[in-house]
Parts: C-alpha cells; structure tokens; sequence
C-alpha cells in the first residue's frame, strides 16, 4: 500500500507556484497600485480638532504625521461609511467635523503595546483616495514593497503643501 502510495506522489502531476496568466507583473502592479504610500487624510474627532494629517504606509510601520504603529499589530481595516444607521452613521458622527466634509472613512482596530486594543480613523476627501488607501495596505500588510525611490508623494491623493511627511527617515 505504502508503495503505490509513493508512485502515485511521484508521477503526479507537478503544481505550479503562482496564477498563470491571471497574474500581474511588478510593472502592472506598480500601475495599479500607482505607486502611492503617503496620502493626505483628515484626523481628529469627537474632542480632538478635525485637521489635515500625513497617512503613510512603510514596509512596516503605518504613519499618521510622526506617530506610527507596526503594520502587524493592525487587526481589522473596515469603512466606517454605509447608510445603516448603526456602525456607519455612528462612525461618522463621532467624526464631527468630517461628516460635513463627505469625506470617506476607513477605521481600523490594532493591538496597543499594553495589549488592548485600540481604533483609529482617517477620512478621505474622496473615495478613490480611501481604495488607493486601503489596497495599499492590504497589499503592504501581505509582504508587498513599494520600494522608496518608485513612491509618489504627490498626486490626486497625496500632500498638499499645508501637510508634510519626512519619506527618507520614516521609510523603515
């Protein structure tokens, strides 16, 4: 039995790593993700006041302005926009002075050092910036690099001249 049990793994058929045609290549994924890891998001709710903020994605770190957590303590990335009247509408009203903007919203819940948990929000003027946002860190957060030289600061989603990132010392 154990015998046509080794023939049998020896003359099957051989699998293949990766997805055949269906699979893009480092230049199409560039074009797709567009190469953007710093976007301009709004932050600020509830006490705290509502203003522009840097939102970066590094190898292994996620940026709002200068304060950081690891990529891996992130938990759970969700909108926080439907018409629900539960988690979306509640989410956005915490944000007071973002619902009146139309902004998007994207929350995420991550691990604290202390080992609670806890949630942030970033809202975007517009709802192409939260997809780039969020298939930039799914894409980061699965082992994806976009190396530093290829990044683009500005763009459709990126800074303004009223919000900064240091890309060349925070790229880690």
């Amino acid at each position: 039995m154990k015998f046509f049990f080794l023939v049998a793994i020896l003359f099957a058929p051989s699998v293949r790593a990766g997805l055949g045609n269906a699979e893009l290549t480092k230049s199409d994924l560039s074009y797709y993700h567009q190469n953007f890891i710093v976007f301009e998001a709004y932050c600020g709710y509830r006490s705290k006041s509502t203003s522009k903020c840097a939102v970066a994605i590094t190898p292994s770190r996620l940026y709002v302005d200068d304060n950081f957590i690891p990529l891996n303590s992130i938990r759970k990335v969700f909108v926080g926009t439907n018409h629900s009247g539960l988690t979306g509408d509640r989410f956005r009203e915490a944000a007071t002075g973002l619902k009146r903007k139309r902004s998007e919203v994207m929350g995420l819940y991550y691990k604290k050092e202390d080992g609670t948990l806890g949630a942030a929000a970033f809202a975007f003027g517009r709802e192409s910036c939260k997809n780039a946002f969020n298939v930039t860190l799914d894409f980061v957060r699965n082992g994806g690099i976009i190396p530093a030289t290829d990044v683009r600061l500005n763009g459709p989603c990126g800074l303004t001249d009223d919000t900064s990132f240091d890309l060349e010392t925070n790229y880690k």
